[in-house]
């Protein structure tokens, strides 16, 4: 009976310390989630500030080319002595 009781305390033993590293595996886990928030924050703060200074222009890439979207002014015309250049 003391060897069942025993053996048993140790596998609790065991079984607290594989919940102890995955408790510390989360925490880890939500520390690095926390920074990349933090990181993806500062980062739309920047380009929101480059936005700004752009006047507001947005523009989609399609290819290799740049068009306005959402009634922005016209990119200018590309003299016809660099097309295809």
């Amino acid at each position: 009976m003391n060897q069942q009781i025993a053996t048993a305390s140790e596998e609790q033993s065991v079984v607290a310390e594989q919940i102890n590293r995955s408790v510390l595996n989360v925490r880890d886990v939500s520390d690095q989630t926390s920074a990349a928030s933090e990181q993806t924050a500062a980062s739309s703060g920047e380009l929101e500030q480059l936005g700004r200074q752009w006047g507001g222009s947005t523009f989609k890439i399609a290819g290799a080319a740049l068009r306005p979207i959402r009634g922005t002014s016209p990119l200018p015309q590309v003299p016809y002595y660099l097309k295809g250049k």
